[in-house]
């Protein structure tokens, strides 16, 4: 859906991208549950440590993430978290997502990383110690309280149906529309500022 939206003529142009690679995971509390994954234990764990003014101390306890499909995805999220967080602008990061999320493997970052010219034992480096965590916990209360993924918010609003992506995202950009636009906006819709948040 977003890869495809991508190559619509000058969409890229008119957007900015954040990418948050924290997915359905949550910390381990002792108020809300340390697993194994419950959806009610990562909302109840949203509320008491992303969203309180007073987060407890163990609400992001290094090594305590429960990621909804386990090991994997948690090593492929702080790989990710820590390209994103080593390499700010999207259009570096996000070609090195889609490729560790079609391979879905530790193994493949050097690949993944040397194909696009990214730092591939930079990336490894900080997945593997504490700034993958800092990276983590910067992921963590970046991600909103959301239903399942993949969650896309297009200007702060939620995304209902995620086919209707790029309608979203043209109908939202204020200015002269990209070609890619052309059949994607009915007529007599008005225009504002576009940002597109993803949580993977």
């Amino acid at each position: 859906m977003v890869p495809a939206v991508l190559k619509a003529s000058g969409v890229m142009d008119i957007l900015d991208l954040s990418v948050y690679p924290f997915g359905n995971s949550y910390y381990a509390t002792k108020t809300c549950g340390k697993g194994p994954y419950s959806s009610d234990e990562r909302h109840c764990w949203y509320k008491h440590c992303v969203a309180a003014e007073s987060p407890s101390s163990d609400c992001f306890q290094p090594a305590s993430i429960v990621a909804q499909h386990g090991e994997v995805e948690k090593d492929i999220n702080v790989i990710e978290a820590c390209a994103v967080v080593l390499n700010p602008s999207w259009k570096a990061y996000w070609p090195f997502i889609e490729c560790m999320e079609r391979e879905y493997s530790k193994a493949s970052l050097p690949s993944c990383a040397g194909d696009l010219g990214l730092d591939a034992e930079a990336i490894s480096a900080c997945a593997n110690g504490p700034d993958g965590q800092a990276a983590e916990v910067k992921m963590a209360k970046a991600t909103p309280d959301h239903p399942g993924v993949p969650y896309i918010l297009v200007n702060g609003k939620a995304l209902d149906d995620p086919q209707g992506l790029l309608q979203a995202i043209c109908t939202a950009y204020t200015g002269d529309k990209p070609e890619g636009c052309s059949d994607a906006i009915p007529a007599g819709v008005k225009k504002s500022n576009s940002s597109v948040s993803i949580v993977v």
